[in-house]
């Protein structure tokens, strides 16, 4: 990672001194590192999940060879995005925001890219319609920089896309269920969070079987700062699941799997939340893009080198 930074580096600064001095390297210079450990100058043209379309730079006459390499030769992939191109972003063109996120999104090793990739999809959601934002949840997912973080976008994806797949299980291999939770607690939360699972995929029926039990109003406690036994015996027999009730259906399913995994529930107004978004969010408010992570998302225009709010006119 060291080398590879020295490397981007060096390039910006080739960049810069090549367009003050005849246009040598193109605004955009790109590296490729091929597995045989070869390192490759030029621009990527297009990119898809086998190979990688790349006009290579040869150094003695600076001309440019167009050239397709097999997705498996690639090592790491840096594609430099520049400045000039963050600025030209507006939030009435959240298109263009996908675009560079898209970009980015194939170098996740990379942190500073994978933050930037992040961040502009989120932009691009909450700025774009419907379609878009079913294009960035699912390019979210992957660049999931923790197990929590992964599951808020999961979350998001249960929510905005809607098509009942299973959008909560972790890419990860899930931990297993601390022994020291008493074994029937533990079956009760199984039980509860199955059932959940059904009330949110449209089986309702099945849901309020379980969620009328007696047992569950106990086994809620824990967790009556996101929603309290009434109040799911009441969604199970709606007609209908709105939005928010959507919402905290998935951020109790969520803290259910958490307190399975850490053996250890919180009670406190901020513990279930602490575990879904930063403690600054309120405990009630519904997961969304805004709140899934740090980015502040009303600061989304590149200006002086800093993501900042748009100037009102």
């Amino acid at each position: 990672m060291g080398n590879r930074r020295l490397i981007t580096g060096f390039l910006w600064i080739l960049t810069f001194w090549g367009f003050f001095h005849g246009g040598l390297f193109p605004l955009q210079a790109d590296v490729i590192y091929l597995q045989d450990g070869s390192t490759w100058f030029g621009r990527v043209v297009s990119q898809n999940a086998s190979s990688v379309t790349f006009q290579r730079r040869n150094p003695a006459t600076s001309t440019y060879r167009e050239l397709t390499i097999a997705r498996d030769r690639v090592a790491a992939l840096v594609i430099n995005i520049q400045p000039e191109q963050l600025e030209r972003l507006e939030p009435g063109q959240p298109q263009a925001y996908l675009e560079i996120a898209e970009e980015l999104a194939p170098q996740s090793k990379d942190p500073e890219a994978r933050d930037l990739a992040i961040r502009l999809y989120l932009l691009a959601a909450v700025n774009g319609p419907n379609n878009l934002r079913d294009l960035c949840v699912r390019g979210l997912i992957p660049l999931a920089r923790t197990v929590a973080e992964e599951k808020r976008f999961r979350a998001l994806a249960n929510i905005y896309l809607g098509d009942a797949q299973a959008w909560l299980v972790p890419s990860r291999p899930p931990s297993q269920a601390s022994p020291t939770i008493p074994a029937e607690i533990s079956d009760r939360r199984q039980q509860l969070r199955a059932a959940l699972v059904e009330l949110r995929s449209g089986k309702r029926a099945d849901a309020a079987d379980v969620i009328n039990q007696p047992w569950v109003e106990q086994t809620l406690q824990p967790f009556d700062n996101i929603c309290s036994w009434r109040e799911l015996r009441k969604w199970s027999i709606a007609p209908e699941l709105a939005t928010e009730w959507l919402a905290r259906t998935i951020e109790l399913e969520i803290a259910i799997d958490e307190s399975l995994e850490t053996a250890s529930p919180k009670r406190d107004a901020t513990a279930d939340w602490s575990i879904l978004v930063e403690q600054t969010v309120s405990p009630l408010q519904p997961i969304s893009f805004r709140n899934a992570t740090q980015f502040d998302l009303s600061k989304n225009v590149f200006r002086n080198g800093q993501w900042t709010q748009p100037d009102r006119p």
